[in-house]
């Protein structure tokens, strides 16, 4: 039997989480969950964070940094997981089918919508 690497078959080919698209109602469903993922990596991100902002830190910045990224990048899967589409930090776009849902962690609903040619900071109010 052939070793395999896990999200891999027998003729290497990789199978990834792929983003969906979402009505509103059902992006919004996913709020809570995201606040919760998202809060608790901000929770292991911040004192890193300080620790990095910290010229006398106790640690090696670069191992800082590794764990830093390996807490945003475990987020970031976790998103893609459910079919969101990660945007910057603590940001999300859910696609709609024209465009993008978009939320922030310490949003309580998505309440904002973007074109797909539109920057994420160029995001207006859904009415």
């Amino acid at each position: 039997m052939q070793d395999t690497k896990p999200f891999e078959t027998e003729q290497n080919v990789s199978f990834l989480k792929r983003p969906r698209r979402f009505t509103l109602a059902q992006a919004q469903n996913f709020v809570s969950i995201l606040d919760g993922i998202t809060f608790m990596a901000m929770e292991l991100v911040t004192p890193l964070m300080e620790e990095l902002k910290n010229p006398l830190g106790t640690q090696d910045k670069q191992v800082v940094t590794q764990k830093v990224q390996k807490i945003v990048s475990m987020w970031s899967e976790q998103v893609l997981y459910f079919g969101g589409i990660t945007r910057g930090l603590w940001m999300v776009d859910f696609d709609c089918g024209d465009g993008f849902y978009t939320w922030v962690y310490g949003e309580k609903s998505i309440s904002s919508y973007r074109t797909y040619h539109q920057d994420f900071s160029d995001r207006t109010p859904i009415s």
